[in-house]
């Protein structure tokens, strides 16, 4: 089995070059987009196995209309939020499994989840 490809979508530079490091440190292939309708192009073009965003960025309306939700809806997401908002996304929902992680968060605490994810689905 190949390597597990991630897409990372988050409008801040730093936050997503760094995840992509992490990860590919980690040994999976990232994917990045630093908005949704970047996203939204990697998703139509790409293999996905997992997807980390920025629930800022949830621009999920967009990609239920643009005809994508039947290639995330049998994804994971990790939907990073800032830890005052303690609000869930209804539309959120449309992903197959979401754990929300609170911003700032530790890189252990990043592989953790990501780990759990796609043991999951292997």
């Amino acid at each position: 089995m190949g390597k597990e490809t991630i897409l990372i979508i988050d409008s801040d530079l730093m936050i997503l070059s760094g995840i992509s490091k992490l990860l590919e440190r980690e040994g999976y292939q990232t994917l990045t987009a630093s908005n949704g309708s970047e996203g939204i192009k990697v998703i139509k073009e790409k293999r996905i196995d997992l997807i980390i965003l920025d629930g800022n960025l949830l621009e999920l309306e967009e990609i239920k209309k643009r005809r994508v939700r039947r290639r995330i809806q049998n994804l994971p997401a990790i939907i990073m939020r800032p830890r005052v908002d303690t609000e869930k996304p209804n539309s959120a929902s449309v992903f197959k499994s979401i754990e929300y992680l609170n911003k700032p968060f530790k890189a252990e605490e990043l592989m953790t989840v990501v780990k759990k994810f796609l043991q999951r689905s292997a």
